[in-house]
């Protein structure tokens, strides 16, 4: 087989499959709150978002900065960020197919066995959410990384100069940028150079034993040096986060219950036996993976096992090490599901970085059984895997275009999930179907893992206010948090609010009541504005408690506007006139709304 064949072949592959893909929506999770998130060109600060110290949670800058640049070159076309997904995954592919070349130099058939590789990564049905969801670029993003840094470990093999470790090391410390998930290679990587390094294996047979651990330190610097410095940039949040290791939100243990060192390891292996399995079988596809039955524990324990095992026995084979290398990254995939930092603690997008490690040593597993048959049948075999590989793929592609196809099909398999409950009465809403939605709202409140969920209130309530009943409305949000106390309520439950009251206010023809949402509004403004550092809603607070005659208020709210909104706001100037204008010794016959 030809290079040039492979490529091409590759190529029709990925964009063969994903072309529903291009033409999805903008996923009602995670995607619309993402794009409100995103900087303006007015707003951005390159510098502010790559320093780590600006951030607790998730510091994934280089996806951030993708996102941006989609946005100012592309305005908000979700048809283009889709098509950069694809693409993302189309140059992994590519990647991963130079990588295999240069990891199976010494076998015979080393073209047909990267692409076969390649092609296996390109069409499992496993990837299709990280590259169908425009928020699930974070793993195709990383990986592009990893992949990079496979080549250079590749690379070292073959020169052994050190150089490429320092190269593949920093590939890990970008692809981090992208999704901290990636940083999980450099043990992996570390693997791969221990195991194919020749002066290690032969430790047992030197009379001197200094000069092995000269030869493991200086493997071990470039991976040990980037990987602390990444721990001391981000030291506070990897305090933060070993704090939050506990069962999953999803299942039945209270959070922040003790664990016994026994349960913490089974759960590895239940995880490790889950993935390895839903690699091997992906069936059925699920975007929300609740929980997973304990028997994959089991199974989890063989495959540690028998890598062990063969890893000692076998340590030069690459299906070996592939399988060691996927077990390492897939640590990560443990790590989110003991902490409550998504929205299900399994998933099949964390199988993306894995499964280029998996992609790799399962064709060469199988090149070494079909030895055993003739030519022609091991080719009929495994291109009638890709085929299956390939339609089960296109079929998830085109659920993924759609929320409501999307959510219909997660609703069956997840009916318990109150998350699903709320994102299909979503959808249901954008397509009209009210009194559907209604109906999975109420079955969300009930689900035994979701109860009173603040957002399927905040659904239900807007679904309300569109019929004009506002006092309706507003007792479904009352009902979200805890009686007379909004501090305690879900920052989407006072957007809500501000929305139900700036609707009622429109329809509103009784003077005294319109003065009582003036002045409510106001007091939420200024709340959501404590909340978000949000110097517009502060502005917005102003001028109700100016239009509701509280000048003296709406003087403060004005200077402080004047002071601390950003020299780029548009209103930052109104406000100063208005403070101006509110001023105790200014004289004033009348009111007048402030205009922006």
């Amino acid at each position: 087989m030809k290079r040039t064949t492979a490529l091409f072949a590759l190529i029709f592959f990925v964009l063969g499959v994903y072309y529903p893909v291009v033409f999805a929506e903008i996923n009602s999770l995670d995607d619309l709150r993402m794009l409100d998130d995103l900087p303006t060109a007015e707003t951005f600060n390159l510098v502010s978002l790559f320093n780590p110290l600006h951030s607790i949670g998730y510091y994934r800058p280089l996806t951030i900065f993708s996102y941006y640049i989609d946005t100012v070159m592309l305005g908000f076309s979700p048809q283009a960020m889709h098509l950069e997904n694809v693409l993302i995954h189309l140059v992994n592919t590519l990647l991963l197919f130079y990588s295999a070349l240069l990891l199976f130099r010494l076998r015979e058939k080393r073209v047909e066995l990267a692409f076969l590789s390649a092609a296996v990564f390109a069409l499992h049905p496993l990837n299709v959410e990280s590259v169908a969801w425009i928020s699930g670029r974070t793993d195709p993003l990383a990986a592009l990384f990893v992949l990079a840094g496979l080549s250079c470990i590749a690379l070292f093999m073959k020169s052994e100069k050190t150089a490429y470790l320092w190269l593949a090391s920093l590939c890990c410390l970008l692809g981090s940028l992208a999704k901290e998930t990636a940083l999980f290679a450099l043990p992996a990587f570390f693997l791969l150079v221990c195991m194919n390094d020749m002066l290690l294996s032969t430790v047992s047979k030197l009379s001197v034993k200094t000069a092995v651990v000269r030869r493991f330190l200086l493997l071990v610097v470039p991976f040990l040096t980037i990987g602390l410095l990444y721990v001391a940039l981000r030291i506070k949040t990897v305090l933060f986060m070993s704090q939050l290791i506990s069962p999953p939100t999803v299942q039945k243990a209270a959070v922040g219950a003790s664990l016994s060192p026994f349960t913490v390891i089974y759960s590895f292996f239940t995880t490790v036996g889950f993935y390895v399995k839903k690699f091997i079988f992906p069936l059925p596809l699920n975007f929300a993976i609740t929980h997973v039955s304990s028997i994959y524990g089991v199974v989890g324990i063989g495959v540690v096992l028998l890598t062990c095992y063969l890893s000692v026995k076998w340590r030069r084979n690459i299906a070996v090490q592939m399988l060691g290398a996927s077990l390492i990254v897939m640590v990560s995939a443990f790590l989110i599901s003991r902490a409550q930092i998504a929205w299900t603690p399994y998933a099949e997008r964390y199988m993306y970085l894995p499964s280029l490690f998996l992609a790799i040593g399962v064709v060469d597993f199988f090149s070494l059984g079909s030895r055993i048959v003739s030519p022609r049948i091991a080719t009929f075999l495994f291109f009638t895997l890709l085929s299956c590989m390939a339609g089960i793929s296109t079929n998830r592609a085109l659920i993924w275009q759609n929320n409501l196809t999307l959510y219909q099909d997660t609703h069956k398999k997840s009916p318990d999930f109150a998350s699903i409950n709320n994102e299909l009465a979503v959808a249901l809403i954008d397509n009209n179907q009210l009194s559907e939605a209604t109906q999975q709202i109420e079955l969300g409140k009930k689900a035994p893992n979701g109860g009173n969920m603040p957002l399927l209130c905040v659904n239900q309530a807007l679904m309300l206010a569109s019929d004009r009943k506002f006092l309706e409305a507003y007792t479904v949000l009352e009902s979200s948090y805890a009686p007379g106390s909004i501090d305690t309520a879900h920052i989407e439950v006072v957007k809500a609010y501000l929305k139900l009251m700036e609707l009622e206010s429109v329809y509103c023809k009784d003077p005294r009541r319109l003065l009582k949402i003036y002045s409510k509004l106001a007091t939420l403004h200024e709340f959501y504005y404590k909340k978000s550092g949000d110097t517009d809603h502060l502005y917005r607070a102003a001028q109700l408690a100016f239009i509701a005659h509280d000048n003296k208020h709406a003087h403060v709210l004005f200077e402080t506007v004047a002071e601390k909104a950003p020299t780029t706001s548009m209103f930052k100037n109104f406000a100063k006139k208005m403070a101006l204008k509110t001023a105790p010794a200014a004289t004033s016959k009348g009111h007048s709304v402030p205009q922006e």
